[in-house]
């Protein structure tokens, strides 16, 4: 389920841009908890980084590999991580993402209830 709620927010984004609105963004938050968000443009995810060690770090060691293309363009501690990507292929990035929620921030699959905002 979560996985198709991304891959529909990822498309919207691209669409957006295709159309001529390349800052178009869409922010999946936790109902359960404000703190835990990502947000998807065509090009990049900001999101929510609840951690002290660097991104690279604590990404290989929960298991999660960046898709091809995927680079960390900025990241603050205990703040956010922007993660900078080609709009396609878009799997791996849904796939990405639905890990980076689970794994980095912490939302079981039982709670992976989202507000989606439109902006």
């Amino acid at each position: 389920m979560s996985a198709e709620i991304i891959r529909e927010c990822f498309a919207e984004a691209i669409s957006a841009a295709e159309s001529g609105d390349p800052k178009f963004l869409v922010t999946l938050q936790s109902r359960r908890d404000d703190s835990v968000w990502v947000q998807l443009r065509w090009d990049d995810i900001n999101a929510s980084y609840p951690h002290s060690k660097d991104p690279t770090q604590l990404l290989e060691s929960v298991g999660i590999s960046l898709p091809e293309g995927v680079t960390i363009e900025a990241w603050e501690a205990n703040r956010f991580v922007t993660f900078e990507h080609a709009a396609y292929p878009t799997e791996p990035l849904v796939e990405f993402v639905e890990a980076y929620f689970i794994q980095v921030l912490g939302l079981t699959p039982s709670a992976f209830t989202l507000k989606i905002t439109r902006e």
